[in-house]
């Protein structure tokens, strides 16, 4: 509203008292997001996974989120098992741990290289 979006569903989205907002949040989100040209996904879904792991994904890009704070929060959120597109992530996060054992590990450099070019991989599938 700051930057002028005064729509409808966005007013009633920015009325929504705290203690309320659990219940009332999601009747009008989808509208509201819809008003600002943004794509809605519910929570925990595929496409809201995704979604999150390429925000994700670009913030590391541009350098507002290290290397291993995306391979660390892929591995947690999705494990082995879970969001194909995350799991080469979760594997180099893996790689990091390795990395404390220098005899055998890869270079924490090379990691960090492959965990970029996976974020740009990731990245550009929504583009």
């Amino acid at each position: 509203m700051v930057a002028g979006l005064d729509g409808t569903a966005l007013s009633m989205l920015a009325a929504v008292p705290y203690r309320d907002a659990v219940v009332e949040m999601p009747l009008v989100l989808e509208a509201a997001m819809d008003e600002l040209g943004l794509s809605y996904h519910l929570v925990d879904s595929a496409n809201a996974m995704e979604a999150g792991l390429t925000a994700l994904s670009a913030r590391m890009l541009a350098g507002h989120l290290a290397p291993r704070d995306l391979t660390t929060w892929a591995h947690q959120k999705f494990s082995h098992d879970g969001l194909a597109l995350a799991r080469t992530l979760v594997e180099l996060d893996d790689m990091y741990d390795c990395a404390e054992y220098p005899i055998t590990a890869p270079d924490t450099s090379e990691v960090e290289a492959q965990i970029r070019a996976e974020a740009r991989r990731i990245v550009a599938l929504s583009e």
